[in-house]
């Protein structure tokens, strides 16, 4: 873990790569892929079920991170959705 990881997380592989605010960004490769696999850890002061509603609001994703290129929800499912 690099400097300022939050301490404590499993990495399993993952790298630390910087913190944004109060956001530690890790990154791993993905076999085949040209493109890594990222994570983000941060500690949130909302209810789990306040959380859970913004996170899981994938019609309006990309109102709430910009940066987001294609917000398309190929398939909903009870836990989540497959998005594009």
């Amino acid at each position: 873990m690099g400097a300022g990881a939050l301490e404590g997380l499993p990495v399993d592989g993952w790298t630390f790569t910087r913190r944004m605010g109060d956001v530690d960004i890790y990154r791993r490769s993905i076999n085949g892929s040209e493109f890594p696999a990222l994570r983000a850890h941060a500690r949130i002061k909302a209810s789990a079920k306040a959380v859970y509603a913004v996170i899981s609001d994938y019609d309006h994703f990309r109102d709430f991170i910009p940066v987001w290129s294609v917000n398309q929800a190929l398939s909903h499912y009870r836990r989540g959705s497959d998005m594009l």
